[in-house]
């Protein structure tokens, strides 16, 4: 689901939730536009914007967060144990265009995870790190000597085309 946002876009995206663990799992992701991306990375106020933090989340701090780093850099995370090998964690991110190409003229991309699976916190991990959430380019041309989104994860702008 996507809509459109004074200075941006945000999308949810539901994934395959095969626990009973009160909630949805999610990936949200916020672009935000000039001005507005200039502005540090606040827990906090990305937390109100999105409506809160997801179950069992809902009273974290950002003290309680660890950090992670991959190719498109730093993540921050936290995972809780709500039964016999399910494993819930919530992860959030911040992608700028050196990092990913974003949509729409985006300068930056806030992203949260909120992800309970029958596993390991490494494996309720993958839709946030780069392998997920990277794009590349289609081998050959599209055309315009564009390249196109992989990832499902943002829209295509109008200079990108899917075939």
């Amino acid at each position: 689901m996507q809509r459109g946002l004074l200075g941006g876009s945000e999308q949810r995206i539901g994934l395959p939730n095969n626990v009973a663990v009160r909630g949805d799992n999610l990936l949200i992701l916020r672009t935000r536009l000039g001005h507005l991306a200039a502005a540090r990375f606040r827990f906090e106020e990305f937390v109100t914007r999105i409506g809160g933090a997801p179950a069992p989340f809902t009273s974290v701090k950002p003290g309680a967060l660890m950090t992670g780093e991959d190719s498109l850099g730093l993540y921050f995370w936290t995972e809780e144990a709500v039964g016999p090998n399910v494993t819930c964690v919530l992860a959030l991110r911040r992608l700028t265009q050196a990092e990913r190409g974003l949509p729409q003229g985006a300068r930056v991309m806030d992203v949260m995870l909120r992800n309970c699976i029958a596993g390991t916190a490494a494996e309720a991990l993958v839709p946030v790190l780069d392998a997920s959430i990277g794009y590349g380019a289609v081998a050959g041309n599209t055309g315009g000597g564009s390249t196109r989104m992989l990832s499902p994860l943002a829209a295509p702008g109008a200079d990108l085309e899917w075939k």
